[in-house]
């Protein structure tokens, strides 16, 4: 079939928030909203574990069948709670195994959710049921993008294998992904893609993901409420002033031109706060204190396009660092 579902058992391998509407090929089982990575796997029979098991050949001696194992290869078997085994791919034996669950939660740390709460809208087994994919809802989500706050998008898609095909792969995309089609179509209009090969500890691929996708989940994972809190926080003159002298302090035992320079960085990041992505469309408050430091950071500032991007995108950057101090000072005005 084009959309490559898997059928076990008469049944598609794939699960659906039916309220975004049903997929083209009309497979799977809808469900009244989002789910929870619990929920997903068990509606999509992906709830299984993979382990790697040895490969024998059968070699015929005179009137005997004698098993011998293949060097350097083995298989992945998935193991189901019901005792059901099935054969998903042959790989090489330093090949590492990345579970379901670990690459579903993976996902949820880069976007800053809790393990418990709903946000997956789709969730597949393609072929044989030795790939994956899932598309995570993040309309709900308030996430900081570091320096790339135009690129992101409605959900992340998430993309792995136990067959040696496919790295585990994160990016994100507005193309809801139902079939093997959708995900190749998300994949090739990203503009930012994760990918971790089977060969290294799941230890630390968050930290790459982030990086790699320009997002901070440590950042994420308290910014909602912050932004509440920001909003509320009442706008002056001579506020604004204390948060720019905190952000941006003149050098102890400065020259005048350190002190024209300082200057000239406030009058600048003044500009921004009243453009219309700022105070014109969006009111003169805290939050638009905040968000105007954070564009003079990520896009003003007079370093060469190549600087900034470099310390936008790497996690606990100054420029990462400064944001939080911002948003600190600003939050000390209540």
């Amino acid at each position: 079939m084009v959309d490559d579902i898997q059928i076990m058992d008469n049944k598609a391998s794939f699960a659906f928030n039916e309220l975004y509407g049903d997929p083209w090929h009309r497979l799977g089982t809808a469900v009244k909203g989002n789910m929870t990575i619990s929920q997903a796997m068990e509606l999509a029979n992906v709830d299984f574990i993979v382990k790697k098991e040895p490969i024998y050949a059968s070699v015929t001696l005179g009137d005997k069948e004698i098993p011998v194992e293949v060097d350097n290869k083995v298989a992945t078997v998935a193991h189901y709670a019901n005792g059901d085994l099935r054969s998903l791919g042959v790989v090489g034996k330093t090949y590492e195994v990345v579970q379901n669950r670990a690459s579903l939660e993976v996902a949820y740390d880069i976007v800053g959710a809790a393990k418990g709460d709903a946000y997956l809208d789709t969730i597949g087994a393609l072929g044989d049921g030795g790939q994956l994919f899932a598309y995570l809802r993040l309309e709900d989500l308030i996430i900081d993008p570091v320096g790339i706050n135009d690129t992101i998008e409605n959900g992340l898609v998430i993309s792995w294998s136990h067959d040696g095909t496919i790295a585990m792969t994160y990016l994100f995309s507005n193309v809801r992904v139902v079939c093997r089609n959708t995900l190749n179509m998300a994949i090739l209009g990203a503009k930012n893609v994760f990918r971790a090969k089977h060969t290294s500890s799941v230890e630390g691929r968050l930290s790459q993901a982030q990086a790699a996708l320009g997002v901070s989940t440590q950042w994420a994972s308290s910014f909602g409420n912050q932004a509440e809190q920001l909003l509320k926080v009442d706008y002056s003159e001579d506020r604004f002033q204390r948060v720019l002298n905190k952000v941006f302090p003149e050098p102890a035992q400065s020259t005048e031109r350190q002190q024209r320079n300082t200057q000239a960085v406030h009058t600048q990041v003044r500009g921004i706060f009243s453009n219309e992505r700022n105070s014109k469309n969006y009111g003169s408050n805290g939050w638009t204190m905040y968000n105007a430091i954070v564009e003079y950071l990520d896009h003003a500032r007079d370093d060469s396009e190549d600087d900034r991007l470099k310390a936008t995108m790497t996690v606990g950057s100054w420029v990462e660092k400064k944001k939080v101090h911002a948003a600190a000072a600003v939050l000390n005005l209540v």
